[in-house]
C-alpha cells in the first residue's frame, strides 16, 4: 500500500546522541528506542484524522489590525495540571506533551493555521517586534476561561473556527533620568516584576534615554513593577516602584545620586597599575540587600586551554574594571558605607569593608596594592585507553581559610584556577560516579599542573 505518512530520518554524525527526525504528528502511538548512533521510531496503529483550522484577524486593544503579528495556538493543559512549559512551535513540549502551532499575520492582520489536531487550545497574539529590538512582552486577549494565558478556543475535526484575537489593553511608563541637575543620555531602563525583583521581563519593554534623558516603555501589561535604571559606571541599578494601568502612561522622574568611589590597583612589587581588575561595590551594612537588580541566563563555553567564556542573556550588569593605568571610578552612589572588592586580572582577591561616601562628594584614594596570584591547572588522571570525561567539576578548598571555589568543565581537558593566594589547598575532582582528591601546595606566582586520580 502507499504509505499514509512519511518518516524521515537523517543519518547522524559519529557520536551524535539524537539525530533529527520528522514524523507525522497524527500517529496514534509512537515508540522510540535511543542508542548512541541512531534513533529508531516504531509507528503502530497509524490512524489519520481530519485536522481543524483556526483563522481570523489579529487586532490591538483599539481594534486596529496588527500586520505581522505573531499568533500562537497552544494545547490547553488538562484540568489541574496548569499551563505546560515549552516554546511555541515545539511539538510535544511540556509535561503533558502539549502541542503548539504558530504563524504570522499578513499585512492586513489576517492569520490562518491549518492541520490542527482537534481539542481545546489557548490562542495568543503578540505585537510584532520593532526593528533592531528583541520585541515586547507577550500581550494576549483575555477570555472567560483563559485568565492571563490566552483566549480559549475549541478546534473541531474537519472544521474551521473563525476568531479575531485582540491584545489586552496595555499601559506605558515614561520619564526622565538626571543627575546633578543635568539629563543623562544612554541610561538603560527596564521593568522587573514587583513580586520577583530579580526576574526581568525577558523580551519585555526596555529603552535607553535620549539626549534629553527621556525614556518611554510602551505596551506594558497592567500591574505592579519595579522600574530599574542603570547608568554607565553605576555599581547597581536604581529602582523605583511603579504601577501600570490600562491605557495610561505612568510618569517617573529619576534623580541619580552623585557620590563616587575612586582608586587605583597596582602591583605590590613593580608599582605598575594593573588593568582589567573587576571592581564590585556593595553596601557595607549587614542587612543590605544582596540582590543585584539584574536577571541573567549564563551559558558557559569551555576552551581547550582550560579557560571558560561566558555568554549572558538578559540584563547583564556592566562590568566595572580598571583602565590601562589600573584606575577606576564607581559612580552614582548614595551616602553611606560600602564594601569594595577587587578580583580578576590575575590578582589575589582583596576587599575593603568600610569605605564612606558623603552626599554628592567624591571619595578618592581607595587604592589596593595587589599580589599577582598563582595559577593551578586541574585535570583528571586517565588510565591508558580511558576517554576523557565529557563533564567534570573541581573544587579548590583553602586549608587555612576554608574558602572554596568550584568550577565546571565541559569537553575540555582541564580547569584553570588563577589569582590564587599562595598556600595549601585540597583539590577534589568529580566526573560522574568517579571522584578523587589530593593536597596541593602552591607558591606566589607559581603555575602548577595537577592530575587527580579518580576512583
Amino acid at each position: 500500500r502507499e504509505p499514509a505518512c512519511a518518516l524521515v530520518q537523517q543519518r547522524p554524525k559519529a557520536g551524535q546522541l539524537r539525530p533529527k527526525f520528522a514524523a507525522c504528528p497524527h500517529a496514534s502511538r509512537s515508540y522510540e528506542k535511543q542508542t548512541r548512533h541512531a534513533t529508531i521510531i516504531y509507528l503502530r496503529g497509524l490512524t489519520l484524522r481530519a485536522g481543524g483550522a483556526l483563522e481570523g484577524t489579529a487586532r490591538d486593544a483599539d481594534d486596529n489590525t496588527l500586520a505581522g503579528a505573531r499568533v500562537t495556538l497552544k494545547e490547553a493543559p488538562p484540568p489541574g495540571e496548569g499551563e505546560a512549559g515549552g516554546f511555541p512551535g515545539d511539538m510535544g513540549s511540556g509535561p503533558s506533551g502539549n502541542k503548539s502551532y504558530e504563524t504570522a499575520a499578513d499585512e492586513n492582520g489576517h492569520y490562518a493555521i491549518h492541520g490542527i489536531l482537534p481539542g481545546r487550545y489557548l490562542a495568543m497574539v503578540q505585537r510584532p517586534a520593532k526593528e533592531g529590538s528583541s520585541g515586547h512582552g507577550m500581550q494576549v486577549s483575555i477570555g472567560d476561561e483563559a485568565g492571563d494565558s490566552g483566549e480559549s478556543v475549541t478546534i473541531d475535526e474537519g472544521k474551521t473556527t473563525t476568531r479575531d484575537l485582540h491584545l489586552a489593553p496595555t499601559g506605558a511608563v515614561a520619564g526622565q533620568v538626571s543627575a546633578a541637575g543635568m539629563p543623562l543620555p544612554g541610561v538603560s531602563v527596564w521593568l522587573n516584576w514587583k513580586q520577583e525583583p530579580n526576574l526581568t521581563l525577558f523580551g519585555g519593554a526596555r529603552d535607553r534615554t535620549g539626549e534629553d534623558g527621556e525614556f518611554l516603555l510602551e505596551d506594558v501589561k497592567p500591574g505592579q513593577y519595579l522600574l530599574s535604571v542603570a547608568a554607565k559606571g553605576a555599581a547597581r541599578p536604581i529602582r523605583r516602584e511603579v504601577e501600570v494601568r490600562p491605557r495610561q502612561t505612568a510618569r517617573e522622574t529619576i534623580v541619580l545620586p552623585t557620590g563616587i568611589i575612586s582608586g587605583r590597583i597596582k602591583d605590590v612589587d613593580s608599582g605598575h597599575g594593573i588593568p582589567g581588575v573587576v571592581i564590585t561595590v556593595r553596601p557595607a551594612r549587614e542587612d543590605a540587600e544582596e540582590e543585584t537588580g539584574y536577571s541573567t541566563t549564563t551559558v558557559v563555553t569551555s576552551h581547550g586551554d582550560g579557560r571558560s567564556s561566558w555568554m549572558t542573556f538578559g540584563d547583564a550588569p556592566e562590568v566595572l574594571a580598571t583602565d590601562e593605568n589600573g584606575c577606576y571610578d564607581v559612580c552614582f552612589l548614595d551616602p553611606g558605607d560600602y564594601r569594595v572588592e577587587v578580583q580578576g586580572g590575575g590578582i589575589v582577591k582583596m576587599r575593603k569593608d568600610q569605605v564612606h561616601v558623603f552626599e554628592g562628594q567624591r571619595t578618592d584614594g581607595v587604592d589596593f596594592e595587589a599580589t599577582i596570584g598563582a595559577v593551578l591547572m586541574v585535570r583528571p588522571q586517565l588510565d591508558a585507553g580511558d576517554e576523557p570525561p565529557g563533564l567534570f567539576d573541581a573544587t579548590l578548598t583553602n586549608e587555612t581559610t576554608g574558602q572554596k571555589d568550584t568550577r565546571f568543565a565541559h569537553r575540555q581537558p582541564f580547569l584553570r584556577f588563577d589569582g590564587i593566594s599562595p598556600g595549601r589547598y585540597t583539590v577534589r575532582l568529580s566526573a560522574g560516579e568517579r571522584s578523587g582528591e589530593m593536597l596541593v601546595e602552591i607558591a606566589s606566582g607559581e603555575q602548577k599542573d595537577v592530575a587527580v586520580p579518580l576512583r
